[in-house]
């Protein structure tokens, strides 16, 4: 930060191009873990990596599915239809609501996950060496400038979340 006259530090000045360039190194890194070895003998990209990992934590609603991958619910399904076809996931009558279709993860798909994470974190673990706050720092940062694009309806969904987190004592 620039220091102004009176030694107090004056705020960094937002820049369109830091936006360009993380926006690059988002894409690149995408990039990167397609065409990394475990992805690769995975045959998995990010996007059904990411929603092996949701789905593993339980049965999850398209909607959920959708907000977590930022994809469209039309997205969300051909991407079940893709790991249901290949025995990873199954689509299944939500239990929450039974009007709805969830999308829970097989046992084949649980081992493929199971087999790929494993491969995953050693890389991480090596490159992170004495730097382990660094995930959670960067997606919070892309959390946080991802909410500078977000719709009023998103908006309203996380001031509504936050509220209920201040009023609950968290």
């Amino acid at each position: 930060m620039a220091e102004d006259g009176e030694g107090a530090k004056a705020p960094a000045e937002v820049k369109l191009d830091d936006l360009v360039k993380t926006f690059g190194l988002a894409r690149k890194l995408a990039q990167r873990l397609a065409e990394s070895k475990p992805f690769q003998d995975a045959d998995l990209q990010p996007e059904e990596w990411t929603m092996l990992n949701l789905i593993a934590e339980g049965e999850q609603p398209r909607s959920k599915l959708a907000r977590e991958l930022g994809i469209s619910g039309r997205d969300v399904d051909a991407m079940a239809r893709g790991l249901t076809g290949r025995g990873l996931a199954a689509s299944k009558t939500s239990a929450a609501d039974p009007a709805k279709r969830a999308v829970e993860i097989t046992a084949d798909g649980r081992n493929k996950l199971d087999t790929l994470n494993a491969a995953l974190l050693p890389m991480l673990q090596t490159s992170l060496k004495d730097k382990e706050q660094t995930l959670t720092r960067a997606w919070k940062a892309l959390r946080t400038i991802g909410m500078a694009f977000a719709s009023p309806e998103e908006l309203a969904s996380k001031e509504g979340k936050k509220g209920k987190k201040d009023a609950d004592g968290d």
